[in-house]
């Protein structure tokens, strides 16, 4: 599947910021592909095109910032990948309707913290059944001296500028991450995703795979 392949990598390329920082082209010239054929994938593929896409992911970071989190919406419309502030509160009002301050008002955030406070927590969901404890394992046993620490219950690593630790509990995985620049957010919460393979459907990888015969 060419197509879904080179829109899979399209979707992780996304996530690590590559159309934030460069655009679509920027995007396009990672894969070795147009503009137009770029387009053209999505469109064919997902229904939207790649543009749309970066816009969601950044807008679904930022409701979830506002909502769970205290950092100022200044830090969250750079948290979240936008290029500044009022590109932020347009898009916000645009898509939702409300400005972010409007949205936090809403979920009962003050929007305020301490300048010293780097430490931010969020919730990144899953779907079930996921075996927490068998993957926790795997890591375990792989994990890198002074680099990576598991135990039973959580994994943490050492990140560029900061600490991440996942901890699976029922429902979602808690992330808590310490960094010196949140502007590195968006990525390290998507590596995270990716590190747990909390995007996968495990019903639909178990159905395949009961289905193999040896």
């Amino acid at each position: 599947d060419h197509r879904g392949d080179l829109v899979g990598r399209a979707l992780r390329l996304i996530d690590e910021g590559v159309a934030d920082d460069g655009g679509i082209a920027r995007l396009a010239g990672r894969l070795h592909i147009t503009e137009r054929h770029l387009h053209r994938l999505f469109t064919t593929e997902i229904g939207v095109g790649p543009l749309a896409v970066a816009r969601t992911k950044r807008l679904l970071l930022a409701k979830q910032l506002l909502t769970e989190t205290g950092l100022p919406i200044t830090d969250v419309a750079f948290a979240s990948g936008f290029g500044s502030v009022r590109q932020f509160n347009a898009t916000m009002k645009e898509t939702y309707g409300f400005t972010p301050g409007e949205l936090r008002a809403t979920a009962g955030r003050n929007g305020g913290r301490a300048v010293a406070d780097t430490s931010l927590t969020l919730r990144l969901h899953r779907r079930d059944p996921y075996d927490s404890g068998a993957l926790l394992g795997f890591l375990r046993a792989r994990a890198i001296p002074g680099l990576e620490t598991v135990d039973e219950t959580s994994y943490s690593r050492v990140v560029p500028g900061g600490t991440v630790t996942l901890t699976p509990l029922p429902g979602h995985v808690r992330l808590d991450v310490e960094l010196d620049d949140t502007r590195g957010l968006a990525r390290v919460v998507a590596r995270c995703r990716r590190l747990l393979d909390l995007d996968a459907n495990p019903q639909d990888i178990a159905d395949a795979l009961g289905r193999t015969s040896l």
